[in-house]
This record gives C-alpha cells, sequence and structure tokens, in this order.
C-alpha cells in the first residue's frame, strides 16, 4: 500500500484523483477501490473543515466503501447500486477533465500577459501603377494642382483612434465576487450584456477560477439555457 502526505486538498474529487494518479492508474472501479483506505485515512486527519465540504466527503467516502465491499461480495450487488458506482466513475472522469483545463487557466491568471485585446491587422494588399504611355511632367503637374486645389475645398476628416482595451482576469474575479456579495446568484448574460467578445472571454475564465477555488457552483437547467452562477457560501446557509 503506498503513503501519501498532501496538506489540503479542494474537495473529495481533488483528493481522490490525486490518489489514483500516484500510482498511474486509470480511473475504474478497481482503481477507487483500492484508494478507499488512503481516502479514508486522510478524512481521519482532517482538523478543520466547513460542514458543507465535510458532507460532500463523507458521500464520496461512502460510495468508496461500497465499490470496494461490491468487489468483495459482487453477488450482493443490486441494478441500481451498479448504476451509481458507475456514476462515481463517470464523475471523477469528467473532474479530471475539469482540473486538466482549470490548470491551463491557472496558468493565464498568474502570467503577467494575462490580458487580451484584438490583434492589429494588416492590409496585405499590393499595389501596382502601369502609367499611361503619353504621361509626362506637365501632365502630372497639372493633375497635382487640381488635386490640391479640391482638398482645399472639403473639410479635413478626423480621424478617430480605436482604443484597445484590456482586460484583467483578477479584475472580473472582483466583480463576479462583489455581485454574489449582494444578490448571491445571477445569470451568465446579466453580467455579459453589451460587453465586447473580449471582455466575455475574459469573464468566463473568471468563473471558471472560481468554480476552480470553490467559491461557486453553477446551474444550467437546460442546453443552450442561461448559466445561473451561485455563491457557494449562500448555500451553506441554505443547509
Amino acid at each position: 500500500m503506498y503513503n501519501i502526505n498532501l496538506p489540503q486538498f479542494h474537495g473529495p474529487f481533488n483528493l481522490l484523483l490525486r490518489l489514483i494518479e500516484k500510482e498511474k492508474l486509470d480511473i475504474t472501479e478497481i482503481a477507487l477501490a483500492e484508494a478507499t483506505d488512503q481516502f479514508l485515512d486522510y478524512m481521519g486527519k482532517i482538523k478543520e473543515i466547513q460542514p458543507g465540504e465535510l458532507a460532500d466527503f463523507l458521500n464520496i467516502a461512502a460510495k468508496l466503501i461500497f465499490i470496494k465491499s461490491k468487489l468483495l461480495l459482487p453477488e450482493q450487488i443490486l441494478d441500481k447500486d451498479e448504476e451509481d458506482s458507475q456514476d462515481l466513475v463517470n464523475q471523477l472522469k469528467l473532474y479530471q477533465e475539469y482540473a486538466s483545463a482549470s490548470k491551463e487557466v491557472g496558468k493565464l491568471f498568474y502570467n503577467p500577459y494575462y490580458c487580451f485585446g484584438k490583434n492589429k491587422s494588416f492590409n496585405k494588399t499590393v499595389f501596382t501603377f502601369n502609367a499611361p504611355y503619353n504621361l509626362n511632367c506637365q501632365i502630372l503637374k497639372k493633375n497635382f494642382k487640381n488635386f490640391v486645389s479640391v482638398v482645399k475645398k472639403q473639410s479635413i476628416l478626423s480621424l478617430k483612434r480605436v482604443k484597445r482595451r484590456f482586460f484583467s482576469l483578477k479584475s472580473k474575479i472582483n466583480q463576479i465576487l462583489s455581485i454574489l456579495h449582494e444578490k448571491n446568484r445571477f445569470t451568465f448574460n446579466q453580467i455579459i450584456k453589451s460587453k465586447s467578445r473580449a471582455e466575455k472571454s475574459v469573464m468566463f475564465m473568471a468563473i471558471l477560477e472560481l468554480m476552480k477555488c470553490r467559491k461557486i457552483e453553477i446551474d444550467q437547467r437546460a442546453l443552450f439555457q442561461d448559466i445561473i452562477i451561485i455563491s457557494k457560501s449562500h448555500l451553506y446557509k441554505e443547509r
């Protein structure tokens, strides 16, 4: 049996995934059963934990004990329990994908160049000029004078300089937390309304970062419906 000594984990899935990856195992029921003892050992060493997090750990621990007992006594397991076991496997695989994506978001957060703007576009069109066969200096001089006289009669157009706007991931995180402090929950469309494409992207990255830190939860009732952002501390109060 292997040993692992890590001070803190962001929830039971984070702990369970680290235990399995430590032994370079695939996420299967057998791997979960092998990690059960280490998972329970870590829970026994936890000194301070929020009630909501403790409930999450206990829920996963119960499923792990069930899976391990199922492997020892497979004939005692019902079909519904079999589905529950596979559900935990699927949830952990999904969490593994999310953890991998969150690492990439974390790199952007601590990178000094995590602000994005629209790249300047360059016109690569090459223009050519084929002079008429009868062109001479007198004709050029005459046409140039005509051009200058026309320009003087017209008002000079003011050139409006387009400013490139940059958005800080940290400032968007603080903005979301500030809104949650006032209303506990809101929809994603409410905070990106009338925003540019770049600002919407940074706002979405901020939501992923807050999910990684377990400060928010999201809910989507159906595919393509609006995403609801919910304060994690508010959920604990409701429980």
